[in-house]
């Protein structure tokens, strides 16, 4: 969008200095710094009567509907953890997991892994700073510390989709699935 402003400046530019009665590519081009090959593409289009205005690029319509964009980002918003696949049943129109994955990006979302914080309650919380604070002066020489082998049943890893630059928080308990050996 930015780059069409600019380039619709340029030849309102181009078009004014023409109107203003100079004519010459060259003049053109060392009081605006505008490239020669824009100046004379400009003045061509001026001198054969055409728009002036940005063409609309020839590529490809998108395969995605209006409404289906708003519900894929209706659908991240209320729930970052669904999956590309679960939205594809959702929509109006076929659409491969590329485009998906595609319009998502397109949109803003980041696929990021949630940053993981305790569950830990204001009673929790306040436990614990007591038991340090108790344990503060124990005398620890007498404690025996051993050793453990654990085998974690899941990753504990949850990928989701968020806009740029916003972070999600997700709660995780103190002792995941895993298995003492």
């Amino acid at each position: 969008m930015y780059k069409h402003s600019t380039q619709q400046q340029r030849r309102n530019q181009i078009e004014t200095l023409y109107n203003a009665g100079i004519t010459k590519g060259v003049d053109i081009c060392q009081r605006t710094s505008i490239p020669k090959q824009t100046v004379y593409r400009v003045l061509n289009q001026i001198k054969d009567k055409k728009s002036l205005q940005h063409k609309r690029g020839a590529g490809r319509p998108s395969k995605i509907k209006a409404n289906d964009k708003r519900r894929i980002a209706a659908l991240y918003q209320s729930n970052p953890r669904t999956s590309l696949r679960s939205i594809l049943p959702r929509l109006s129109s076929p659409v491969s997991i590329s485009t998906l994955h595609a319009q998502v990006k397109r949109q803003n979302f980041v696929s990021k892994r949630a940053v993981r914080v305790p569950a830990l309650t204001d009673l929790h919380i306040s436990k614990r700073i007591a038991w340090c604070k108790e344990m503060k002066c124990f005398d620890w020489s007498k404690t025996f510390f051993t050793d453990e082998c654990s085998v974690w049943l899941d990753s504990g890893r949850v990928n989701m989709w968020i806009k740029k630059g916003q972070t999600v928080h997700l709660p995780t308990f103190r002792h995941p699935s895993k298995v003492h050996l």
